[in-house]
């Protein structure tokens, strides 16, 4: 079901949200990047630019004590980007199946999903998704709870409106039809070789990406005999993710993290969960301190099976 909310009631629109949540939108620090920040509805707006971390900090916190129990519903995430809500779509899937995390759930039921973005509404991942176009915005429901919140009049019901679908495009490489296979087939390439000696194995591209959710749990004591739970973000590319008691490590070399770490996003979750592990935002070239483009890699990766990379160094701009 899609509705027609017209640009000159935008900030009305937000401002009726305002008015049953703490609303949350990306902010410009920079000419280049955003940042979530708590917002007043009269400064949310389309921006394009690139959050470090997106809303993944939110319903999926880098530390949170367990056990706590759900929260409050009263927080809204606004502005977000499509790849952001795909990414919160594959989280949704990965913290159900094929047993729910209900401690995940606690943190993402506090909060409303509003998308905003050029491109057609993805399937899933939010509640209300605001197409830009023009001097209007095509709204689409997605969930019961935006059904309910699209009944304000300032949404007129779209019963003639139609829009040219502007569907979100993926690099090539990522719709290649033998990209699971060619990663799957790559274990002991000397590709990974080659990116381990570029490679920091700094974990900032699993941090970044909105699809990665490896973690630890802690715990703490006090000499009154209090304890506490804690869940925290982990990365699969540092070196102690596998290390277990006594010392042994299953992967203790980076290149083995590497492929591990490709080889989770383009092979296992596609054949789990019917997706690849990444969403095309782009964080993890951005972000990545050795400049390493994990699209170029996929592209080295997929030539190599095809017999058409010869010998070539892997690529460094």
């Amino acid at each position: 079901m899609t509705f027609i909310l017209r640009e000159e009631n935008l900030t009305l629109f937000f401002e009726y949200l305002e008015g049953k949540y703490e609303l949350f939108a990306p902010v410009s620090e920079t000419q280049h990047e955003a940042h979530f920040e708590k917002v007043a509805a009269k400064y949310v707006a389309f921006n394009p630019r690139l959050s470090p971390q997106g809303p993944k900090k939110f319903i999926f916190p880098y530390k949170r004590e367990l056990f706590l129990g759900p929260g409050k519903k009263d927080k809204a995430l606004v502005g977000l980007h499509f790849s952001d809500i795909a990414g919160i779509a594959i989280l949704d899937k990965v913290f159900k199946y094929p047993i729910i995390d209900q401690e995940y759930f606690d943190v993402r039921e506090q909060f409303l999903i509003v998308g905003m973005d050029h491109f057609t509404a993805p399937k899933d991942g939010y509640d209300l998704y605001l197409q830009v176009i023009d001097d209007y915005f095509l709204v689409t429901v997605g969930s019961p709870l935006g059904l309910k919140l699209a009944g304000t009049p300032l949404l007129i019901k779209n019963s003639k409106i139609t829009s040219e679908k502007n569907l979100f495009h993926f690099d090539d490489i990522l719709s290649h039809k033998r990209l699971s296979e060619a990663v799957e087939k790559s274990y002991g390439s000397k590709i990974w070789d080659d990116l381990s000696q570029r490679c920091f194995g700094c974990g900032i591209c699993s941090y970044v990406c909105p699809t990665c959710y490896c973690f630890d749990v802690q715990d703490s004591f006090d000499l009154k005999g209090n304890s506490t739970r804690t869940r925290c973000w982990d990365s699969c590319m540092l070196s102690a993710f596998t290390e277990i008691g006594g010392g042994f490590n299953f992967r203790p070399e980076l290149k083995k993290r590497i492929y591990n770490w490709y080889y989770h996003k383009f092979v296992r979750m596609p054949k789990e969960y019917g997706k690849l592990g990444c969403v095309g935002c782009s964080r993890c070239i951005v972000y990545c301190p050795a400049r390493i483009n994990y699209l170029e890699v996929l592209e080295d990766v997929v030539l190599e099976m095809e017999g058409k990379r010869g010998k070539k160094p892997l690529r460094v701009k």
